[in-house]
């Protein structure tokens, strides 16, 4: 990297002194105009807060020190009526929350030609056409249709890419894009990184790829830099941090990257209260089925008169046994969600039955759907959406145990600490609002409000989609050790077919509503049948580019150094 760069970060720091928080103490990074730089780091380590300070977006409660210099600009001392000229139109940010970053209210294709707008680019008539263009570019089918849409009406993985059209609109020189694939499926992050990686190749362009994916980072990075604790502790070329990484913090990143190799993970490492193996107990004797879909159908009516009814799911039949765990991929809008939904009676099939415990859903009323409600809890694919921003972390725990009425105040936070110690959640975070948590710590919170109830079936949605590998490793085995020990069943939906590796005992594959292949977790993913599963397996981050042999940890070292 001996390039003069785009952006120069020297000695950032962002606190927030009424929350006695600093987030970062100590941050150096440099990026050469036509690279990109990964960055990588522990839940917490500050990822996501140094983007918004490039950006200028942070709380007006936050205090910062340091340098952010911007092809010569002094972003640090710049007004905010002459930075709001740079966003968008120099300075391009896919954010890593699709939910909360686009507008509820507007159709999304007035949302990408925004930033033509703001600037000046083009007139609305030219700005529409070009936001779809810029939608069939980000690989969205029927842009045009996906344009009239409003974001509810999208699949996560779609409005991603929506965001990544957004944000290459004006063709900035700067793309910030903090988790930009974390809701998307293999094919379609392969699709949108191809798209990144086609306006930034052989452009001058910059890209700083923040991840928790280490194979995705290894892939399409040429530089890394690691944070933790709110410091840079390392940095150098991506391939040689992956192989010969000196900070253990790196080195415990790498080592704990899930891929479609790895094992089958076997309970064994959490440490149980006494009530729940009381729990487990309780629940012998039950019937081994926990969960049936029944050739479920479910089709939704059309947002628009013009368009056809929309087949969400056709005909899906699936099984969820106590104490196993069913992994279901497929691509964004394959039906993954709406499976969930349906097992859950969050919605209702249009056709077919579900049975939980060998009771329809479709049954249940009054104190049997309180019952249900309890025993069947959902782990939410977006945290941020998930959680009240009013409300703190341990409220929000404690939450579903108010609600449902299951115990008095004193054993309420008695639930609640032992919840938050299950997920590793430390209890001077309880105390804390969504906004004051990185993506990981609002995840772990969700799973902790999951557990608090002590349910029999578990579904996630994307569970670890927030997590570094190292939180994500944690995570999953918490999950793997909590579903042995009270003989839970698990539907476990992810894009990642790694953590589906990991978790799964059989795997459901999905597309377009329909089942493609179902089969043991091992076999299905390591010997797929169908075409549709075979290029999902190979466009698995780090098929394409494996992590090179180990070699000497002598490398060239950034401009301006690493801080230990």
């Amino acid at each position: 990297m001996t390039a003069e760069p785009l952006l120069r970060i020297r000695g950032l720091t962002v606190s927030y002194p009424a929350a006695g928080a600093e987030i970062l103490t100590s941050v150096d990074l440099d990026a050469p105009a036509g690279t990109t730089v990964a960055v990588l780091g522990p839940s917490g380590s500050g990822k996501s807060t140094l983007v918004a300070a490039i950006t200028g977006l942070l709380p007006p409660e936050a205090r910062t020190g340091g340098e952010i210099w911007f092809d010569g600009l002094a972003l640090h001392r710049m007004d905010e009526a002459t930075r709001r000229r740079l966003r968008g139109r120099r300075i391009g940010t896919i954010p890593q929350d699709p939910a909360v970053a686009l507008n509820p209210v507007l159709p999304i294709g007035v949302q990408v030609a925004e930033a033509l707008l703001i600037h000046g680019l083009a007139g609305r008539a030219e700005a529409g056409r070009r936001a779809i263009g810029l939608l069939r570019s980000a690989g969205l089918p029927d842009p045009e249709s996906v344009a009239a849409r409003y974001p509810h009406e999208l699949s996560g993985g779609m409005r991603q890419r929506a965001l990544a059209a957004a944000a290459l609109a004006a063709e900035p020189e700067l793309i910030l894009a903090d988790e930009p694939t974390s809701a998307v499926d293999v094919v379609a992050q392969a699709g949108v990184l191809d798209d990144l990686a086609a306006v930034t190749t052989g452009t001058g362009r910059t890209l700083i790829l923040v991840t928790h994916d280490v194979g995705l980072a290894i892939e399409r990075a040429e530089w890394g830099v690691v944070m933790a604790a709110g410091r840079t502790v390392e940095a150098g070329p991506i391939r040689r941090l992956a192989s010969a990484g000196e900070h253990p913090v790196t080195r415990s990143l790498m080592a704990a990257a899930p891929h479609l190799r790895t094992a089958r993970l076997r309970p064994g490492s959490a440490a149980l209260p006494p009530a729940r193996a009381q729990g487990r107990q309780e629940k012998r004797g039950r019937p081994a089925e926990l969960l049936r879909l029944d050739r479920v159908s479910r089709i939704y009516p059309p947002a628009h008169r013009a368009d056809e009814p929309v087949p969400a799911l056709d005909g899906v039949s699936a099984v969820v046994h106590r104490g196993e765990t069913l992994g279901v991929v497929g691509e964004s809008g394959a039906g993954k969600s709406t499976l969930a939904a349906l097992a859950l009676r969050l919605t209702t099939p249009t056709a077919g039955r579900v049975l939980f415990d060998g009771a329809d859903l479709a049954g249940l009323r009054g104190a049997g759907m309180r019952a249900f409600r309890r025993r069947a809890q959902l782990v939410f694919q977006d945290p941020y959406a998930a959680l009240d921003p009013q409300m703190r972390a341990g409220d929000a725990i404690a939450e579903p145990v108010r609600a449902l009425r299951l115990t008095g105040r004193s054993e309420r936070a008695a639930r609640v600490r032992e919840a938050a110690d299950l997920v590793h959640l430390p209890v001077t975070l309880l105390r804390r609002r969504p906004r004051e948590l990185s993506g990981g710590e609002c995840q772990r919170v969700v799973l902790a409000r999951a557990f608090v109830v002590r349910p029999d079936l578990l579904i996630c949605d994307e569970p670890a989609s927030a997590l570094d590998a190292a939180v994500q490793a944690q995570i999953l085995q918490l999950i793997v050790d909590v579903q042995a020990e009270l003989g839970l069943g698990c539907l476990f939906i992810s894009h990642d077919l790694g953590a589906v590796r990991q978790v799964a005992d059989r795997v459901l594959v999905l597309r377009h509503g329909r089942t493609v292949e179902e089969g043991p977790a091992a076999e299905t993913l390591e010997k797929p049948s169908h075409p549709y599963t075979v290029a999902l397996v190979a466009a698995a981050p780090g098929r394409r580019n494996p992590p090179p042999p180990a070699v000497s940890p002598a490398a060239t070292v950034p401009p301006g150094g690493i801080h230990p």
